[in-house]
């Protein structure tokens, strides 16, 4: 049975938190869903309630405010069943405001992520690939290289197009 992704995450920032890999962090998970209750079990779990927030719903305004004040978008989005993420218009978005995203190989993400240029690229099916790509994101400051190119990237994406 494939892994959630999502949880994946959780248990990645725990490791890295943990093994003083990354410095200190703040995640802020937007959207409700089926998963909310084993998602607050899993953070308490990790001792993460300090560090990862569950917002729900977020409307355009407030998304704006946390793109703006993100180093990082992170949604390794996987195939499930028959449905896999469209083209990740979602990465375009946070590439406008400079923020690098880590998501999944799948689908059309790849396309809107220029791998190890604007962020990166990985399964979201495997902790390691995901883990990798968290250390890889921060170390030597990466993100803010990511972030920069992101911003120039998302100039190629306009409605019209």
């Amino acid at each position: 049975m494939a892994q959630v992704p999502i949880l994946n995450i959780l248990k990645s920032l725990h490791f890295l938190l943990k093994n003083k890999l990354i410095k200190d962090f703040n995640w802020k998970i937007c959207g409700d869903g089926p998963l909310k209750n084993k998602l607050n079990s899993e953070i308490i779990k990790l001792k993460l309630s300090k560090k990862v927030m569950m917002l729900g719903k977020v409307l355009n305004e407030k998304k704006i405010s946390l793109l703006k004040e993100s180093d990082l978008f992170l949604m390794p989005s996987r195939i499930e069943k028959k449905s896999v993420e469209g083209f990740g218009i979602s990465f375009i978005e946070a590439a406008s405001y400079g923020v690098g995203s880590i998501g999944g190989k799948d689908g059309g993400v790849p396309d809107a992520i220029d791998h190890k240029k604007t962020g990166l690229v990985c399964d979201g099916n495997d902790l390691n690939s995901i883990y990798d790509s968290v250390l890889n994101f921060f170390q030597n400051e990466n993100f803010i290289k990511y972030g920069k190119n992101a911003k120039e990237f998302s100039k190629n994406f306009h409605w019209n197009k």
